[in-house]
């Protein structure tokens, strides 16, 4: 099986100090990214099913 190695993106990040007052235009932003890091991991994790499938199948 094979394993894709994620960059550090944004999400990987801490979160800046909660002290400040969070404007809509961040919420909506982390929250994109937020979706964005779900959908990368869960396309990561059935490409990785589909390899392993694919191997039982013709090995």
């Amino acid at each position: 099986m094979f394993y894709i190695q994620l960059a550090p993106r944004e999400w990987r990040k801490p979160k800046k100090n909660s002290a400040s007052p969070v404007s809509q235009a961040e919420t909506r932003k982390e929250k994109t990214i937020e979706f964005a890091h779900k959908q990368a991991v869960e396309n990561i994790r059935k490409t990785q099913q589909v390899h392993y499938l694919e191997r039982r199948l013709f090995f």
